[in-house]
């Protein structure tokens, strides 16, 4: 028996299946393509090294910020800043961003920590990492040692350029201002000289006439009298009048006592 030709499915019920197939495949793409734009991209945690850069900007600021308040006041000040490293013992987690910051109160000047914080990451942690921020200008230095009491002269003062953050006090920049001052520390050879350094002056003695002028809004009052005690620069001081009135005042300079309202 002849077999006649098997008949092929019509191709229009191929091409539904076909234009589905197709549909569902771009709508996944387009979801895989959602998906990745959408999902944050991975970051790699931070190296010892970048997160020293980011003290090390954080320093930075603090000496440009010491330069700025007292480089218009030193003539010659320089400000440098150092980062120490990380204590090798500390075991941080990983961290994707991380914060320094200048702990609240601490000086820019001298020995400091720097705060360094993790905003991003498995862990979050806290540590604090050493730095100094040094402070150099010329100034007056002694140029030999110098004992307790020693009147200054003009030899035994130099200028040239200290660092300052060693100790505190404010020092000078002009020899003319320390010389017939008398010492209250001793000086070692390059010491720079501070202003705790100096005794302060005897203007007058007691029971020395003194020139007594009292201020006030717009007026000024000059009479004479007697102290009743010695005159040290800056320090109170009672006069006797003329009429016997016994009032205080402050030793100024040389049997000078100003009295303020």
């Amino acid at each position: 028996m002849t077999q006649g030709p098997i008949a092929s499915a019509p191709a229009s019920r191929h091409r539904p299946c076909l234009s589905d197939a197709l549909g569902r495949c771009r709508r996944l793409a387009a979801c895989v393509v959602a998906l990745l734009i959408a999902a944050p991209s991975a970051q790699a945690a931070l190296s010892t090294p970048e997160l020293l850069d980011l003290v090390r900007q954080t320093v930075a600021g603090a000496a440009e910020r010491t330069q700025a308040q007292l480089g218009a006041t030193v003539p010659g000040l320089k400000v440098q800043a150092d980062v120490g490293p990380m204590d090798p013992s500390w075991r941080l987690a990983p961290c994707e961003q991380a914060e320094p910051y200048l702990p609240t109160g601490v000086r820019p000047w001298g020995p400091i920590r720097i705060g360094l914080r993790c905003t991003q990451g498995p862990v979050r942690w806290n540590v604090f990492v050493p730095a100094v921020i040094r402070v150099q200008a010329p100034v007056v230095v002694a140029t030999a040692a110098l004992p307790v009491g020693h009147v200054l002269q003009a030899e035994d003062l130099g200028v040239q350029e200290a660092e300052l953050t060693g100790e505190a006090g404010a020092t000078l920049g002009d020899p003319k201002a320390a010389v017939g001052r008398a010492l209250a520390f001793a000086l070692r050879p390059g010491q720079a000289l501070r202003t705790q350094h100096l005794r302060a002056r005897a203007w007058f003695a007691a029971g020395e006439p003194v020139t007594l002028t009292a201020r006030g809004a717009g007026f000024a009052i000059t009479t004479e009298g007697v102290a009743l005690s010695p005159g040290t620069d800056g320090q109170s001081v009672r006069v006797r009048l003329d009429n016997g009135r016994v009032v205080s005042g402050q030793a100024i300079g040389p049997r000078r006592v100003e009295v303020m309202p």
